[in-house]
């Protein structure tokens, strides 16, 4: 697991967590300030998630996540790809979101 930067979300600074799934799908997880898991911001949809380029992951924005996604997208270290599709996960759609990564100086 890879620890990133933090950022502040509506239940306190949060730090990015990149992990993943059991078929090695991109996992994105918060992880509270105190250091035990708040949530996890990706869902993964096989076999699609595997298929994404490099530091994609399929966003939930929905249900208990939604305030955390406004949060996420805020904080500067995510940003969506429209360029590429959706998927379906039950009734909903989750789009793709890429993980930023800044450049060293």
């Amino acid at each position: 697991m890879t620890i990133r930067p933090s950022f502040i979300t509506p239940y306190g600074p949060a730090f990015v967590a990149e992990d993943r799934y059991a078929d090695g799908a991109l996992a994105v997880r918060l992880i509270d300030g105190q250091g035990p898991p708040m949530t996890t911001l990706s869902t993964n949809i096989p076999p699609q998630s595997r298929r994404l380029p490099p530091n994609c992951f399929y966003m939930k924005t929905w249900s208990e996540n939604q305030e955390l996604a406004v949060a996420a997208m805020d904080s500067g270290l995510f940003r969506p790809r429209d360029d590429l599709p959706t998927a379906a996960s039950g009734f909903v759609r989750a789009s793709v979101w890429e993980i930023v990564r800044k450049e060293s100086p």
